[in-house]
């Protein structure tokens, strides 16, 4: 149902950020399939789009630490110089390879997001390699970043976005073109990894932004996941069974096999709400509207199931957007 028949083409996702927040990797998988879904035949690869860092976030928020602390505006100027340096000389994959549309999947309607990527987009505009879109949303949902987000599409001139909540699409739908109401490619991921481990059903609790919760109970038959990498804030490992890992596929065996999740991390309940498992988010993000759009906004306020129905509907009908933008592309 959902192909586009034609010479193969060469898509580039930009991706990364696993190492800080592993729901990023969850999205990127998303979006691979669900682009792979229209366009079968064509090379989809997922690459790094991040911005050199010469410092480890570790160090980097030591240092930054230190300079606050200590009124030292040459450390500052120090690391900005380095990080100026390095992004000067960085080559990105993109510059080397031959493509035909790059796609950005998450938190891209962002000013500082796209802040931080502007001469990026503003060379595949130059070299006339559309960008999409695909499962786009915020971070703020305040009016003033609609309206610095309006200015910078206009800059970049992305070929097409589909939302990934109703505030992103009721902000830009009539302030740019080609904008169609989505939903966030994470809910693909039980699409993308149909089958995981046989392993024993637990209960997670994944929490970076905070301490577990007080009214959450710690046992041996609880497992304490993390999606960024232990840094100043706390340390993990004083209580409970730990979980770590470098790779995604790793949390969606967890995740797949999880009776319930409780999380500050929206997409640790992503995808435990698409592999068909209850979740419950303990935080009052304005990401999370992504939810609504699935009918699943209760998952602020209790643990709730998606219903698969409503799910593989509005799965559906983002594919045939994201088809539609592909065959007017090529």
């Amino acid at each position: 149902m959902f192909s586009i028949m034609g010479a193969a083409k060469s898509i580039i996702i930009y991706g990364g950020g696993w190492v800080n927040n592993m729901g990023n990797a969850f999205i990127q998988i998303g979006s691979q399939y669900s682009i792979k879904k229209v366009l079968p035949g064509a090379n989809i690869h997922i690459v790094d789009s991040n911005s050199f860092i010469p410092l480890s976030p570790f160090i980097d928020r030591l240092s930054e630490k230190i300079g606050r602390t200590c009124h030292m505006p040459f450390l500052q100027k120090k690391l900005q110089k380095r990080e100026q340096g390095a992004h000067k000389h960085q080559v990105k994959l993109t510059e080397l390879a031959q493509i035909d549309a790059v796609v950005v999947s998450g938190v891209w309607l962002s000013a500082k997001y796209i802040h931080i990527h502007l001469q990026d987009f503003l060379s595949l505009k130059e070299r006339k390699i559309p960008l999409i879109i695909n499962g786009g949303g915020g971070t703020l949902y305040t009016q003033q970043e609609f309206d610095e987000v309006t200015m910078l599409l206009k800059t970049i001139e992305p070929y097409a976005i589909i939302s990934r909540d109703g505030g992103v699409y009721d902000a830009y739908k009539d302030r740019y073109k080609n904008v169609f109401s989505g939903i966030d490619v994470g809910f693909f991921v039980n699409d993308a990894f149909p089958q995981s481990l046989p392993m024993q059903k637990t209960t997670t609790y994944c929490f970076d932004r905070s301490a577990v919760p007080k009214e959450l109970e710690i046992n041996n038959t609880t497992i304490l996941a993390h999606h960024s990498h232990p840094g100043l804030r706390h340390n993990p490992f004083t209580k409970g069974r730990t979980f770590y890992s470098e790779l995604p596929e790793d949390y969606l065996n967890l995740y797949a096999n999880s009776k319930t999740v409780y999380s500050d991390r929206v997409h640790a309940c992503v995808a435990t709400l698409a592999f068909g498992n209850t979740a419950c988010l303990m935080d009052n993000t304005p990401r999370a509207r992504l939810f609504d759009v699935v009918e699943a906004g209760e998952v602020r306020h209790k643990s709730v199931q998606t219903n698969k129905d409503v799910l593989l509907k509005k799965k559906q009908e983002h594919l045939t957007h994201l088809q539609r933008i592909f065959q007017e592309l090529f």
